[in-house]
């Protein structure tokens, strides 16, 4: 994809943002797209929303 601005590709939230990729779940899990939801989840909403608030 070749994006040169502050964020790395590996860094960006919207992996697939052009639609450039196959949008179903078995590419977006190739391209990480899910990596350590389980633990997000582990954290708890309370939680998130107290980091976000800080």
């Amino acid at each position: 994809m070749g994006y040169t601005g502050p964020l790395a590709d590996k860094d960006r939230i919207f992996t697939n943002l052009y639609g450039f990729q196959e949008p179903w779940l078995k590419a977006a899990r190739q391209r990480g797209d899910w990596d350590d939801t389980k633990a997000l989840f582990a954290i708890g909403q309370d939680s998130i929303i107290e980091k976000i608030k800080a």
